[in-house]
């Protein structure tokens, strides 16, 4: 490689700079990931074009990377719409109070319902460009005659409709029988959501059926005679400190047809 050409690290740095300098809310990078919050919702850019194109005309760097803050730009400044007809693009979204917290305190209030202690559900307008949180501005302009029952409801049929046929694993018999659901999308929890689906989860486990959520790609449930139960709890909790978009360090219960916080009797 020439001495006076950028490695790829200090290409991406450049470009990370680059994009704060233009007052965009940079999170994090993960060498050409370039991680943004777009209204409230992470967004992943992937650098590799630009890095290409730089490799190909090192002398046109400014150039790549203006086009580059563009690119971004013009993605900050879409603004979602819901109307009748895009709210099939509604989906639920299981997040934390302290994310809540922190949003209304940048001035955005999503519509929220609560679940249990430390966590609420939210909505996100899931569209092919981008995601944002649907907020309760929108319920009042685009979506004035619709109430946040109504948008839940619309919500969880929604994901209903688009369940991933292998999104679900079971591995186990009897007692030791677990129920995992991995993905990248952000969805994996809002299962929880759906109690048909939850009711027939209990129905295959042996005593009180459990559930982790350390974070938004990944759900486990298993029974609450599981012989590694306190194993498992130990490892929940340690993936919710460890992972993205950590949700909760501490077991849950599905009783009665409704998810509980999980006390333990012994």
């Amino acid at each position: 490689m020439a001495a006076n050409l950028l490695s790829q690290e200090a290409f991406a740095k450049r470009v990370e700079q680059a994009t704060r300098d233009a007052q965009i809310a940079v999170e994090r990078r993960e060498g050409l990931l370039l991680y943004v919050s777009v209204h409230g919702e992470s967004q992943r850019l992937n650098l590799q074009t630009a890095w290409q194109a730089y490799q190909n005309a090192p002398t046109r760097l400014t150039d790549i990377i203006a086009a580059h803050i563009n690119v971004v730009k013009r993605l900050v400044q879409i603004q979602p719409t819901l109307d009748q007809g895009e709210i099939r693009h509604v989906l639920p979204v299981i997040q934390r109070t302290a994310w809540l917290t922190e949003t209304q305190r940048q001035g955005i209030t999503p519509v929220h319902r609560p679940l249990v202690t430390g966590l609420v559900v939210t909505y996100v307008f899931d569209l092919p460009s981008h995601r944002a949180y649907v907020n309760t501005g929108m319920l009042a302009t685009q979506l004035g005659h619709i109430s946040p029952d109504a948008l839940h409801d619309h919500a969880l049929d929604n994901f209903r409709r688009q369940l991933p046929n292998d999104g679900v694993k079971f591995m186990g018999a009897g007692k030791q029988q677990l129920i995992v659901c991995e993905t990248r999308d952000g969805y994996a929890t809002s299962l929880l959501l759906l109690p048909e689906m939850m009711t027939r989860w209990a129905e295959r486990l042996i005593g009180p059926m459990l559930v982790g959520l350390p974070n938004r790609d990944f759900l486990i449930a298993f029974s609450e005679q599981h012989p590694d139960r306190t194993a498992l709890a130990r490892q929940i909790k340690a993936d919710a400190r460890a992972r993205q978009n950590a949700l909760s360090q501490y077991l849950l219960a599905w009783k009665e047809g409704k998810v509980r916080e999980y006390q333990p009797l012994h």
